[in-house]
């Protein structure tokens, strides 16, 4: 019998907090292409608490609900 390759073994995906390109656009520009300030993308950023959204997303992997 010829040998099977688990074609679904693949390393997990790994999210990572990327800096965002902001800083090589003035405010109009990111106004423009993302239609909020820079200020209000900061405070949206600071709003969310990464550490507890990566461990709700972690949860769900494992099987639990929260």
């Amino acid at each position: 019998m010829a040998d099977i390759i688990d074609a679904n073994h693949r390393r997990p995906r790994q999210f990572r907090r990327v800096n965002r390109q902001l800083t090589d656009f003035d405010d109009d520009e990111i106004r423009r292409r993302y239609r909020f300030l820079t200020a209000s993308i900061d405070k949206l950023e600071n709003m969310i608490d990464y550490n507890r959204l990566l461990d709700a997303t972690n949860s769900l992997h494992r099987g639990n609900r929260y």
